[in-house]
């Protein structure tokens, strides 16, 4: 049987509409058979890289959500689906620190997403979705990095931190202009 395929989901910005809302809403997601890479990965920037009145802080973090929280992820997972054709066990894992969402609603909501996309291969028994500590999870910690990048380069038109992974970013959408990626 073959591994899993791991799905970790973030956000960076918020939905509001205020004048102290961010202008972008970033959701990330971050794919992988091998979640030991990514884990080493985010250990070697905290040794390496971080300055060190940061090496001690518990949670690695680039810096709430509701019914079109959901909307939004589900269509990212949806074309992930579309685009990969996962047809093995997936686990998405999801900060558990989401307020003003439902969690069971939101899993079921993601369940569907994934079946209308893939419903000719895709098991929803092969389907899981863990809501996870942030703090205690290195590949949680990784996706927030990059959905930082990515709301860092529209939000700040500082495209340093996204140019570092750029070139792995595969999907790419503006849910007004569509695909960009």
């Amino acid at each position: 049987m073959n591994p899993p395929v791991y799905i970790y989901l973030d956000e960076s910005g918020d939905l509001g509409f205020s004048s102290r809302s961010s202008k972008y809403f970033v959701i990330a997601a971050l794919l992988t058979k091998d979640r030991l890479q990514i884990e080493k990965c985010i250990t070697k920037v905290r040794k390496e890289r971080l300055p060190k009145k940061y090496k001690k802080i518990s949670e690695l973090k680039y810096h709430k959500p509701n019914i079109l929280y959901k909307f939004l992820c589900g269509s990212l997972i949806g074309n992930i689906f579309r685009k990969y054709h996962i047809t093995r066990k997936i686990d998405i894992f999801v900060d558990r620190s989401l307020t003003g969402i439902n969690k069971s609603a939101f899993d079921e909501y993601i369940g569907y997403k994934a079946l209308i996309n893939n419903g000719d291969v895709f098991d929803p028994n092969n389907l899981e979705i863990f809501h996870v500590n942030s703090v205690q999870d290195k590949c949680i910690q990784a996706v927030d990095f990059v959905v930082g990048a990515i709301a860092r380069n529209y939000e700040h038109g500082d495209p340093s931190l996204y140019e570092i992974i750029d070139n792995n970013v595969e999907i790419a959408l503006d849910f007004f202009k569509g695909r960009i990626k």
